[in-house]
């Protein structure tokens, strides 16, 4: 697979869309989930969703794009070897330069040092929130979660989760963040 696949599979399946909040993403669509995956190992991010129409026609799955960061990588790869979706394209990439992110987005990686023992450390022994343990590792609160269910780690209930909250507060104490990078923290 190369770039010009890419381009030649975007002019026939794949759209550009800007909302109303200025949100903008960029899709390939299909009925093959296959094509999509390869896609997907490619390009090397994206998140592939589904939907099943109710008449029992076949499954249709997208490949979508939202980070800007990513949007301009991928536009700026595309926008010149595309035919038919070249305008669209260019109008994306418009787009995002009148229209700046305030905040800088970080891409997220796959941090190594979230080990199933680790995660079950913070998560179920010290009793921190998922949102918590992604703070203190830098990375985002999904890609704790994405660890936890590969690792078979129980998510809390509703309920756990809310008297945990109340009494740590929304985001709890964060003095270990600098425990799990390695750093020293002065104590609280």
């Amino acid at each position: 697979m190369n770039w010009d696949y890419v381009a030649g599979f975007f002019d026939g399946e794949g759209s550009v869309t800007i909302r109303r909040n200025k949100s903008p993403t960029l899709r390939f669509g299909n009925t093959d989930r296959e094509v999509l995956e390869s896609l997907q190992r490619f390009i090397g991010f994206g998140h592939i969703s589904s939907w099943s129409p109710p008449n029992g026609w076949k499954t249709y799955y997208q490949l979508s794009f939202a980070n800007r960061q990513l949007l301009l990588r991928i536009g700026k790869r595309l926008v010149n070897r595309c035919i038919i979706k070249r305008q669209k394209l260019l109008t994306l990439l418009a787009f995002m330069q009148a229209n700046p992110v305030k905040k800088k987005f970080r891409l997220y990686t796959r941090p190594a040092h979230l080990t199933p023992e680790l995660l079950r450390e913070l998560y179920m022994d010290k009793r921190l929130s998922g949102r918590q343990i992604a703070v203190m590792s830098g990375c985002s609160s999904c890609t704790v979660f994405r660890r936890m269910q590969k690792f078979r780690i129980p998510a809390r209930t509703v309920g756990e989760g809310v008297s945990i909250s109340r009494r740590n507060g929304i985001y709890g104490n964060l003095r270990h963040q600098g425990e799990l990078r390695g750093q020293a923290t002065a104590p609280t």
